[in-house]
């Protein structure tokens, strides 16, 4: 019985120590992961390769893809990325365009968020689009001819 309780007391003490000297640690791990990037890449390698490392890789993914935090993050990246944007200069977009699509007036009926059209020759941003209009300009190959054609197309059948 007095096993017992030596070794809860020394979890506790050890959980306390570690809380009070966390950020020296995190950043003690951090330079030696700087300092020595080929054992540090193949620790994580033999950890992953460990089936425990493997479930609790997979557990950890689970749990952060498609959680609030890790949609925005990719959302914020891809805008950056592909476009330059800031969430903030989508939203005002957003604004801009009273949250509908610059060619119908609609919305998304699925409730997903405004496309962002482009030039894809020039990158340059046009606008946002609703998924129908998106797809419909992406189809006629952003051909003003090809849109013309459509329109005296439709005209000749109302």
């Amino acid at each position: 019985m007095a096993e017992y309780k030596y070794k809860d007391r020394e979890k506790e003490y050890k959980a306390a120590w570690y809380q009070t000297n966390k950020k020296r640690l995190d950043k003690k791990n951090r330079q030696w992961q700087k300092d020595n990037p080929e054992k540090f890449a193949a620790m994580q390698k033999k950890y992953r390769e460990t089936p425990n490392g493997r479930k609790a890789a997979k557990g950890r993914q689970e749990r952060y893809r498609g959680s609030e935090k890790s949609n925005r993050r990719f959302r914020k990246q891809n805008l950056k990325h592909n476009y330059g944007l800031s969430l903030e200069d989508y939203d005002q977009m957003v604004e801009n365009q009273n949250g509908v699509c610059a060619i119908c007036g609609g919305i998304n009926k699925s409730g997903r968020r405004l496309v962002i059209d482009h030039d894809h020759k020039t990158g340059k941003i046009r606008g946002l689009l609703c998924n129908n209009c998106n797809i419909g300009i992406g189809n006629l190959q952003e051909d003003i001819d090809i849109l013309s054609k459509s329109i005296i197309y439709l005209r000749k059948y109302l």
